[in-house]
């Protein structure tokens, strides 16, 4: 999975302070899901910098509606824009 990701560009090499361990969860149809535990990395974060809607709230934001899409979020994760100075935040170490 990191030679994978490492080809593709999401992950490079990195001397960064910071490091979190990868964690390997095998999902229901056998395949492994590669996670990244940022429990340490969090204790340091600001606590809700942005406030997250009660689902309440966002269901009657959709009431109405008619057309939904999706999301892939395996594709789409990694295209999330970060500033340049919090990319060494996201390091993680493995053997």
């Amino acid at each position: 999975m990191v030679d994978e990701m490492k080809a593709v560009g999401i992950i490079r090499l990195s001397k960064s302070p910071f490091s979190s361990i990868v964690v390997l969860v095998k999902k229901r149809d056998g395949t492994w899901r590669f996670s990244v535990n940022y429990h340490s990395l969090n204790q340091l974060v600001v606590k809700d910098k942005y406030h997250i809607l009660l689902i309440d709230d966002l269901l009657d934001d959709l009431h109405g509606s008619h057309y939904f899409s999706e999301l892939h979020l395996r594709a789409g994760f990694h295209h999330v824009h970060m500033v340049p100075e919090d990319i060494p935040k996201t390091v993680f170490r493995m053997h």
